[in-house]
């Protein structure tokens, strides 16, 4: 049984569900159960909240008052602490992807339990980058505008005052970089990773140069959601193919 705390632990469950629960046997359900609600692996509703045939597991909201360890016993990483109960779910839920065939499943027991640690830690972390993609999607340009300029104050980039001419020149170098992953055979929808985790390609440059204009409009107080409707209700109205350029 799983004590679900919060709609971040919901929305998880169906995170797994949806991207590793190919399988209907393999799918795990949430069903409301009594006063908490429950998680089965077999999908069926059931009104104990004891179901002893299933493989169940229970969440607590209270991390051990001993610390955090790793199945190897060692102390867990900040990454264990801060996404206690996350980790231990993706953990029981890679148990359940193991019986299905769908992750090894090795007899030797401290195999078998470092095979789910780093299950749990793969998907948490893909949940996290999603949680916060599909949350950022619902911001309006103006709070971007301020975050992206706060994020970059906080990196120490407006320390000292900047130049209007360098800010700019900093957006056309976003440019040039977006064409040279072109130049070296990159396709334009392409995105890559360096060894360190950084997201590379045409789509990556494109949202640096997109970045580069929010900072310097929440500089100079630039309401660039107003320009881009402004401007854009303007062009509707111009004539078809105007100014005769050939690009």
């Amino acid at each position: 049984m799983i004590r679900i705390i919060d709609d971040q632990t919901k929305k998880f469950i169906d995170f797994l569900n949806q991207n590793y629960g190919t399988e209907a046997e393999c799918i795990v359900s949430v069903f409301n159960c009594q006063d908490s609600v429950c998680v089965s692996e077999d999908g069926k509703e059931e009104q104990s909240l004891f179901i002893p045939e299933a493989d169940l597991v229970m969440l607590t909201t209270e991390k051990p008052t001993n610390g955090i360890f790793d199945s190897a016993g060692n102390p867990a990483p900040k990454f264990y602490e801060e996404n206690y109960t996350l980790i231990k779910l993706a953990h029981e839920y890679g148990h359940f992807l193991q019986k299905y065939g769908k992750l090894p499943n090795p007899e030797d027991l401290e195999e078998n339990e470092k095979v789910a640690d780093s299950f749990a830690q793969k998907a948490v972390k893909e949940f996290l980058r999603w949680d916060a993609i599909k949350a950022d999607e619902q911001k309006p340009i103006r709070q971007w505008q301020k975050e992206i300029h706060q994020n970059a104050i906080d990196h120490g980039w407006w320390d000292k005052p900047r130049m209007p001419g360098e800010l700019l020149m900093l957006v056309v170098s976003e440019v040039s970089e977006a064409f040279e992953e072109v130049r070296n055979n990159h396709a334009m929808t392409e995105t890559y990773y360096s060894e360190k985790g950084k997201m590379e390609g045409v789509p990556s440059e494109l949202a640096d140069i997109v970045i580069r204009v929010m900072d310097l409009s929440e500089y100079y107080g630039i309401d660039l959601e107003k320009a881009i409707a402004e401007k854009h209700e303007f062009n509707k109205r111009r004539p078809f193919k105007h100014g005769g350029k050939a690009l």
